[in-house]
């Protein structure tokens, strides 16, 4: 059965759905709408249709989401991916036709958020509106995961060395939020907030309340790395861990003993990529945990 899908929003995340839908006979892509996108320098055109590869996919460039034209291509499903309907009403306007599902590729306020590899299994296919949470609450989900489920995480703190992302400025300017924020991304390490670690609590509801942390958007566009700080209840060695992981690898959250630099993991498919060789362990119950993700 082949499932049909358009994706709402063609920046990384929105062209890293269609490649991958691309490489896989049972889903195609019908429609895509970006109404930033200038189609010329993308990929071929014809009348409003993009050509990837012999597939001819709808294109329409509307404002709000009530106003797309989705019924004209036939799609059952949406992906959005632009990251700005984070209210689960918001997302619900692309329900006004008949669609079964639209997944959200980022944290959401109220929808619930299914992780690969960590609370897919509660997953209830009554539900309409789901998200896919953020890129680092899929990096730190799963590793958390592992070793709560081993040694029982008591506490922890992450840190995010995130790339810099469309949000932040090229130059230095004004910021409606934080001053900081609007600094010029390539040339600075600019603290910033995030939920994501928080959101963990969410997924995993025996961490809730258990886990905090900041991201540091460093100047570097892609591969992103995060640390996660954590205390455990129960005694473990370093090797412990190491073992731990290594036998949860499945495709989602990876391994590395290699000594990788970041360009060294871009394209990577999986969701997190323990870093062995850069986790360190401060005594039998407090390890720091490095893990890799490619961003989009």
């Amino acid at each position: 059965m082949v499932i049909y899908i358009r994706i709402n929003g063609f920046g990384r995340a929105g062209t890293t759905v269609l490649r991958s839908a691309i490489e896989r006979s049972k889903i195609q892509i019908v429609a895509i709408h970006d109404p930033l996108l200038d189609l010329k320098h993308v990929i071929s055109v014809q009348d409003s249709h993009l050509i990837v590869k012999g597939y001819e996919i709808n294109f329409c460039r509307e404002k709000h989401a009530a106003a797309i034209p989705w019924k004209d291509a036939g799609a059952e499903y949406i992906v959005d991916t632009k990251g700005i309907f984070i209210k689960e009403a918001q997302a619900k306007a692309h329900l006004s036709v008949d669609f079964k599902k639209v997944i959200s590729c980022s944290l959401s306020v109220d929808a619930p958020m299914f992780i690969m590899g960590v609370n897919l299994r509660s997953y209830d296919s009554s539900t309409d509106v789901i998200s896919g949470a953020s890129c680092k609450t899929n990096a730190i989900s799963p590793l958390a995961k592992v070793i709560n489920d081993r040694f029982t995480i008591v506490e922890g703190l992450t840190t995010t060395i995130h790339a810099y992302t469309v949000n932040q400025k090229l130059v230095d300017g004004p910021s409606h939020k934080y001053l900081r924020d609007g600094r010029s991304a390539p040339q600075n390490i600019i603290p910033s907030n995030t939920s994501a670690a928080t959101a963990v609590g969410e997924v995993l509801l025996e961490l809730e309340g258990k886990l905090s942390g900041i991201a540091m958007m460093v100047p570097i566009s892609s591969i992103s790395v995060v640390d996660l700080t954590c205390r455990v209840k129960k005694e473990a060695s370093l090797d412990e861990m190491k073992d731990a992981v290594k036998e949860a690898a499945n495709g989602i959250l990876s391994y590395t003993e290699d000594e990788f630099a970041s360009s060294d993991m871009k394209g990577n498919p999986n969701s997190c990529v323990f870093d062995i060789k850069a986790s360190i362990a401060w005594n039998k119950n407090c390890f720091k945990l490095v893990g890799w993700y490619f961003h989009q």
